[in-house]
C-alpha cells in the first residue's frame, strides 16, 4: 500500500500517516489489506486524542471496533491501545469472558508503543451474553485497569457450560491430536518464536500469552489460527527489559512449561 493511496482513505493528517509507515515494518504493510491500515490509522487517531486529553495513561481506555462478516458468521475486533505488560493475554481472556472463540489474531506494535491487535471471533454456542460486546469491554477494563486475572472466570464459565461445550465441539480429530511446542531462537538471543499445536480449549491462548508475560516477556507480534478444532499459534517474543538476551536454559524451561499447559488442558475437558 502507498503512502498516498492510504492518505486517500485514511482521512486523517499527513503526519500521522508517514509515522504509520515509519513505525511499523514493511511486513505489516504486506500482509495487512488496505481498509484494515487504514482502519488502524483513524483508530490510533483517536487513542492520540484520548492521550492528549485523559488523566493519565493509565486510565485510558482501548479503541475498539467491531466488523461482522455475516458470510462467514465470524466478528472482526481491532483493538489499539497503548502498548502494555501482558495486553495480549488480557485481550484473550476477555474475549472469552464475553463468550468468543478466538479463530484467528494478528498482534503488532508500533515502535512508539501503540499495539494494534486484531481477532477474528466467533460466539459460542453456549454461555454467550446478551450482550458480548459490553462484556468483553468490561472484562478489558477490569484487567488492564485493575489488573485482574481473568483465568478464574473463564474456568468459571467453562465449567457452568462444560457438557454443552463438550457436546457442540466434540471432534475425534482434536481428541486424538498430540499437542506440539517448538520454540526458535534469533542469532541475536534478544528474540524468540514459540510455536504451538494443540486442541482448542478454553483459556489455551490466554494460558499461553500469560505464561509469557509471567516469564518476563513481552509478546511483539502474534499469528493465531484454529481449524477443525485444532489451534496453531506462532508467537513472537522478547525480554521485557530492552536489549537483554534470552539464554538457552530459559527457552528450555519455557518449552517444558508451555507443553504442560497445553498437555494438561486438554484432558481435562474429558474428565
Amino acid at each position: 500500500m502507498t503512502r498516498n493511496k492510504l492518505l486517500e482513505i485514511a482521512e486523517v493528517g499527513e503526519e500521522e500517516i508517514d509515522a504509520h509507515f515509519h513505525l511499523l515494518p514493511d511486513s505489516y504493510f504486506v500482509n495487512t489489506a488496505e481498509e484494515e491500515i487504514a482502519r488502524h490509522v483513524r483508530m490510533i487517531n483517536r487513542l492520540l486524542y484520548e492521550i492528549n486529553h485523559a488523566d493519565s495513561v493509565g486510565s485510558l481506555k482501548p479503541i475498539i471496533e467491531w466488523t461482522p462478516d455475516i458470510e462467514n458468521g465470524l466478528s472482526e475486533v481491532n483493538v489499539v491501545t497503548w502498548d502494555r505488560a501482558g495486553l495480549f493475554h488480557k485481550l484473550s481472556g476477555a474475549l472469552n469472558i464475553a463468550g468468543y472463540n478466538i479463530l484467528e489474531a494478528k498482534a503488532i506494535s508500533r515502535r512508539d508503543n501503540i499495539a494494534i491487535d486484531t481477532f477474528y471471533v466467533r460466539e459460542k454456542a453456549y454461555g454467550h451474553s446478551i450482550d458480548s460486546e459490553t462484556v468483553f469491554a468490561e472484562a478489558l477494563d477490569n484487567a488492564l485497569i485493575s489488573n485482574e486475572d481473568l483465568y478464574p472466570k473463564i474456568l468459571d464459565k467453562f465449567l457452568r457450560h462444560k457438557d454443552s461445550y463438550l457436546k457442540v465441539t466434540h471432534n475425534p480429530i482434536a481428541f486424538s491430536f498430540h499437542p506440539k511446542v517448538e520454540i526458535y531462537q534469533a542469532l541475536s538471543r534478544k528474540t524468540a518464536i514459540i510455536e504451538t499445536q494443540a486442541p482448542d480449549t478454553p483459556g489455551l491462548l490466554y494460558q499461553i500469552s500469560y505464561q509469557l508475560h509471567r516469564k518476563g516477556y513481552d509478546i511483539t507480534s502474534a499469528n493465531i489460527s484454529t481449524q477443525q478444532g485444532i489451534a496453531v499459534d506462532t508467537i513472537n517474543f522478547r525480554r521485557a527489559i530492552t536489549n537483554q538476551t534470552i539464554s538457552r536454559e530459559k527457552l528450555q524451561e519455557l518449552n517444558r512449561e508451555i507443553t504442560q499447559i497445553v498437555t494438561e488442558t486438554f484432558p481435562f475437558l474429558k474428565s
